[in-house]
């Protein structure tokens, strides 16, 4: 990125890093106690699942 100077935000790495934000604050995944990665994966599913529709029942 020529001709920019200071913090020049890369969108990639925002989306990462809310994404990883959003998957925080599902208390289910705070500890992993999961002993397969099958258990871990529905989980994770699940939480954005939840994220997914509670901004679908916020849009107009």
């Amino acid at each position: 990125m020529q001709g920019k100077t200071g913090f020049v935000p890369i969108a990639a790495r925002w989306i990462i890093g809310r994404t990883n934000a959003w998957v925080e604050r599902c208390k289910i995944l705070v500890k992993n106690y999961e002993r397969t990665l099958e258990n871990a994966t529905m989980k994770l599913n699940l939480c954005f699942v939840r994220l997914m529709l509670k901004q679908l029942a916020a849009s107009p």
